[in-house]
This record gives C-alpha cells, sequence and structure tokens, in this order.
C-alpha cells in the first residue's frame, strides 16, 4: 500500500468488517495496517435504523477501532445534506435516528427526507410525503436498496419507496447513501465537526 498512491480508505461496515456470523477474518488486521501508513480511515454504511453511538459501540465491543469523527453514514450525509442547502424537511425516518432530525418541522416543508421508518411508512405518511415532492420539492433518501434479510425474512427497504414518490411526483431525487456520488461527495468534504480528507 503506498501512501503515494492513496491518501484514504473507504471500510464499509457489513459484509466487510463483519457479517451476520461477526467479525469478518482479517478486518481488525487491514485498519490497523491503514493506520500504520497513516491513512485517513473513514467507516461508512447505509445503516439508517442504528445511530451513530450504537454503532460505534457495537464495532468496539468486536474490537474494530474505529472513532468518532471517522464513522460516517447515510443519515449524517443526508443531515450535512440539508444543513448546506438550508432546507426544512418532512422527515419519516427509523425512530433510532429520529433524534438526530428533531431539529425540523414538517410545517411548510421544502423537502421530503425518506429513510427505513417501518411501520412509519404508512399510507397516510407517504401521501403526505407525496404531496409535498408533487409540489416541486425534492426527495431526499437515505440510501436506495431494495430491500434487505432480516431473521423473518426478506424486508423492503427505503429505495422501494423513494422510487414510487419519485415516480409518482416526478420529483427530483437525491440518493445519500453508498454508492451515489452525492455521499460520497459528502464523505470526502464533511462538515466542520468531522476531520476532512486533504
Amino acid at each position: 500500500m503506498s501512501r503515494a498512491a492513496y491518501r484514504g480508505i473507504f471500510f464499509d461496515l457489513s459484509g466487510v468488517i463483519y457479517d451476520d456470523r461477526g467479525l469478518i477474518d482479517g478486518a481488525v488486521e487491514a485498519i490497523k495496517h491503514a493506520r500504520d501508513a497513516n491513512l485517513t480511515l473513514r467507516f461508512v454504511t447505509n445503516t439508517a435504523t442504528k445511530n451513530a453511538t450504537d454503532i460505534l459501540a457495537n464495532l468496539h465491543a468486536m474490537g474494530v477501532d474505529a472513532r468518532p469523527e471517522e464513522l460516517f453514514t447515510a443519515p449524517d450525509a443526508a443531515r450535512s445534506y440539508i444543513k448546506q442547502h438550508q432546507l426544512h424537511p418532512l422527515v419519516l425516518v427509523h425512530q433510532a435516528i429520529s433524534a438526530d432530525f428533531q431539529a425540523y418541522n414538517a410545517v411548510d416543508a421544502d423537502c421530503v427526507l425518506l429513510g427505513d421508518a417501518r411501520d412509519d411508512l404508512s399510507y397516510a405518511n407517504l401521501n403526505n410525503a407525496f404531496r409535498v415532492c408533487k409540489a416541486g420539492t425534492p426527495l431526499i433518501s437515505i440510501g436506495m436498496n431494495k430491500y434487505f434479510q432480516t431473521s423473518e425474512g426478506l424486508q423492503l427497504d427505503a429505495g422501494a419507496f423513494a422510487h414510487a414518490l419519485e415516480w409518482a411526483s416526478g420529483c427530483d431525487l437525491v440518493v445519500m447513501g453508498k454508492p451515489s456520488v452525492d455521499f460520497f461527495a459528502e464523505v470526502v468534504a464533511p462538515p466542520a465537526w468531522k476531520q476532512p480528507i486533504v
């Protein structure tokens, strides 16, 4: 690994650092090797059903040396995008991350923020989001996954609902999550409370 060739490494979490069986062999060693090479690290994830504190706690419990300023989630990217563009979203996200967006109010919303809100993705809530988007406002989706696997079987993810809203309303869709260019733009040029890659 040449320092001249790389300035940083993005480590995905699920499927790279761990899977449903636990820590993946060699993950901790790869992270240490990158640190020893003085590379800037980012731990990136589309997870939108756990807050950053819980994600870090899970990583630390597995022995992964991940630091708060190095973790960058799709909800982080969405929040940064909203702040940069001075937007006031109608928020439909999972309860585990709702506190991160509690400063926003649906009154006079000028965009919709959509995540894996599970049972809160009711017809009434989706129809309300449709009306906001239909008025010409953008839809910001936390990730675009179609579905995900759980112990109970496959579950619909936010991407399915984002496509439906985009198609029905004709709105502009902004995706904040891997592999979106907008997401990675936020990772390499994060807000002031994160250390930038230089």
